[in-house]
């Protein structure tokens, strides 16, 4: 009988639950704390590589054929780390949005419309290995498309 009463003083007293309550609210949250900052790595290295991109465009415009300087102006323009952002171009002609080879005319001795297209990839590092993304490096990628001519 007396360990029931002892059992039941127990169950009444709520001393320390809220402390209780706090560590186990605060260990989750400092679990998910690398996580977090991945994501905010990742949305942040996102919007970085985008603006650089607008740079490589507006150099892409006044020279569309200098392909190493609109990758310098882009990998200038992210500040991350020297040769980690990867760019290639590549240049197309079309007539009325049909894609053609380049240095024809189109009917009715139109000249054709030539494209730029410009794409950049970043592996940003994330602080935990994900099962998709081995290597500690979630990549990202932009692309842009503009009329040069």
């Amino acid at each position: 009988m007396r360990i029931f009463q002892r059992g039941r003083g127990l169950r009444q007293d709520c001393e320390g639950a809220v402390t209780v309550e706090f560590a186990m609210v605060t260990l989750s949250a400092i679990a998910l704390l690398p996580m977090i900052w991945d994501m905010a790595q990742v949305t942040s290295s996102s919007m970085v590589l985008s603006g650089s991109m607008r740079a490589g465009v507006q150099y892409a415009m006044s020279l569309p054929s200098d392909n190493a300087g609109i990758a310098n102006v882009i990998q200038n323009a992210s500040g991350f780390p020297s040769g980690s952002v990867t760019v290639s171009t590549t240049q197309y002609c079309a007539c009325s949005d049909t894609v053609t080879s380049c240095g024809g005319t189109c009917s009715g001795n139109t000249p054709q419309a030539v494209y730029e297209t410009i794409t950049a990839n970043y592996s940003v590092p994330t602080l935990l290995p994900y099962t998709s993304y081995p290597n500690n490096a979630f990549p990202i990628s932009r692309t842009v498309s503009m009329r040069i001519q």
